[in-house]
C-alpha cells in the first residue's frame, strides 16, 4: 500500500496529465507552449518523486528532472531510453516558475508526442511502485 505522500503525488500528477491532455486537444493558437510544458514537467516530476519516495529515498524539493532521472537510475529504476528526453521539460519549471519575466527560446512543443510521452512516463512510474 503506497504511503499517503505517494498517493497524493500520484493523484496530483494524474490531474496534471489530464490538464496536458485537455490543452493538447485545443487549437495550437489557443494555448501557449509555456503552460503546457509546465504542466507536463510537473506531472513527470510528481511521478518521479512518487517512485523515489515509495522506495524510501529522502529528498528535498527539486525541479530539475535530470536530478530525479539520475536518482532513479542509481536505485535500479532507470527511466526508459525513449522517455529520457522528457528532461527537456525542466526549463518550463525552473525558468517559468522563478523568473516571472522569462520567455523560453525553445522550438515548439510537439503536442501529441508530448502527451503520449507523459502518459508513458505515468505508466512506467506506476510499474515501478512496490
Amino acid at each position: 500500500m503506497p504511503s499517503k505522500m505517494v498517493s497524493l503525488l500520484l493523484d496530483r500528477a494524474d490531474m496534471d496529465v489530464a490538464a496536458v491532455e485537455a490543452l493538447v486537444s485545443q487549437p495550437l493558437h489557443a494555448v501557449a507552449d509555456e503552460p503546457l510544458g509546465q504542466l507536463a514537467q510537473q506531472a513527470v516530476e510528481k511521478f518521479a518523486r512518487a517512485v523515489l519516495i515509495a522506495k524510501n529515498l529522502k529528498m528535498g524539493h527539486e525541479h530539475d528532472l535530470s536530478v530525479y532521472f539520475d536518482m532513479l537510475g542509481r536505485i535500479g529504476s532507470p527511466v526508459p531510453a525513449d522517455l529520457v528526453g522528457l528532461v527537456d521539460l525542466t526549463p518550463f519549471a525552473l525558468r517559468l516558475r522563478y523568473d516571472t519575466l522569462a520567455r523560453l527560446d525553445m522550438p515548439p512543443i510537439p503536442r501529441d508526442v508530448l502527451a503520449e510521452k507523459v502518459r508513458a512516463f505515468r505508466d512506467w512510474a506506476r510499474g515501478q511502485l512496490p
